[in-house]
């Protein structure tokens, strides 16, 4: 691509960008993870020169085909990534540099603005930010992080009310979803009798709530079991809730799973729960649909979005155990309801597909390089 001759060109005629994601760490597995890793290979599958920057966790990240990964030293303050930032950015002059972080690093966008490691304000890149987290913004540097970018993605119509609370510019927000590899139709038929949660065990996620549900339930419902695959700090607190509520061997805690072990629990559970309190998108729920489960979710943030109100999984309030108890009962104990909503689980997610994500990442890089207000400022924050 010529460097020179770029900012000249428009929406009209698509060209290959060169992006820079940077991640917190460059671990693959978990919500961020995922969307860093899969999102930047399909940007790539869609020609584009695609870079991811950060930190490393344990051991060597994993490499993501058609992707250039470049891994920094794990620093004690997220400020100090500018060190490696800095003469990257200046390496290889990326149209876009997307920080992608539960909070924003606010210190690090707002460095790399003020430190400007381009030519000149003609090959400023775009500076943009996604924060996954559905925490409040309340760090002062999380805030400037929503400021000082460009371009504020957001997972969720939610999580854009949220991020322009915590101070970003209404204009400078659009709606970018994390996707999922579609993959083939699922088989509805011959699943196992077993409600399924994924996802980090930690107290928001409101599993210990899903599990009093389903003690209300077991004893008429003999064959059914509970599975829930993750790993957290809330691990010993809901086994200990299972064994008090004489559950041992129907409540399973799965432990992390990845790969062929996933897939396996996700083709085989009949029905699924996202009970949370709060989150910004709900990969969980989304991962779920693409498999043909049947699904009950908490009435906030993303997971209603990914329910389309209602039609695409049912809907609870958070933390309303007798409506949650409710809800499975119903789905459990009716085979037809259970394949109609997986049905339409499925064909929600089919609209999450990672190709049709990436493309709408592209149209939004490629809008705030034909010129709006998106792209770095001239002056300094």
């Amino acid at each position: 691509m010529a460097r020179g001759a770029r900012r000249a060109r428009t929406l009209s005629e698509p060209r290959a960008l060169r992006i820079l994601w940077v991640a917190s760490n460059l671990g693959w597995s978990g919500g961020i993870g995922n969307v860093v890793a899969r999102g930047a290979r399909a940007l790539a599958e869609r020609g584009h020169d695609v870079h991811v920057a950060g930190p490393t966790p344990d051991g060597e990240p994993g490499p993501l085909p058609g992707v250039v990964v470049h891994a920094f030293r794990k620093r004690r303050m997220k400020v100090m990534q500018l060190v490696d930032l800095v003469p990257l950015v200046r390496g290889i002059e990326p149209d876009v540099v997307h920080f992608h972080s539960a909070m924003p690093h606010g210190d690090v966008i707002a460095g790399l603005r003020w430190l400007r490691p381009w030519r000149d304000a003609r090959h400023a890149p775009l500076l943009a930010v996604t924060a996954h987290s559905s925490r409040p913004y309340a760090k002062r540097r999380a805030r400037i992080g929503l400021r000082a970018a460009g371009l504020v993605v957001v997972p969720s119509q939610w999580a854009a009310a949220h991020a322009q609370s915590a101070g970003a510019r209404a204009d400078a927000i659009h709606v970018v979803p994390a996707g999922i590899d579609i993959g083939a139709q699922p088989d509805l038929a011959g699943r196992d009798d077993a409600v399924l949660a994924l996802g980090r065990l930690k107290a928001v996620k409101n599993l210990d709530l899903l599990i009093d549900a389903f003690a209300s339930l077991a004893s008429a419902r003999p064959s059914w079991r509970l599975w829930i695959a993750g790993e957290g700090p809330e691990h010993a607190a809901l086994a200990l809730r299972a064994q008090a509520a004489g559950l041992e061997g129907r409540v399973e805690l799965l432990g992390w799973l990845a790969g062929a072990e996933k897939e396996g629990v996700l083709c085989r559970a009949a029905v699924g729960a996202a009970p949370s309190q709060r989150e910004s998108f709900g990969g969980a729920l989304l991962e779920m649909q693409a498999h043909g489960i049947a699904c009950v979710a908490s009435d906030t943030g993303g997971l209603a979005e990914l329910a389309e109100h209602g039609t695409a999984a049912r809907l609870v309030p958070p933390g309303d155990v007798a409506a949650l108890t409710r809800e499975l009962a119903a789905l459990m104990d009716d085979a037809r309801a259970r394949q109609a909503l997986a049905r339409a689980g499925r064909r929600a997610a089919e609209r999450y597909d990672w190709s049709k994500i990436a493309e709408r990442y592209e149209v939004l890089y490629l809008s705030a390089d034909a010129g709006s207000t998106a792209r770095v400022p001239r002056s300094q924050p």
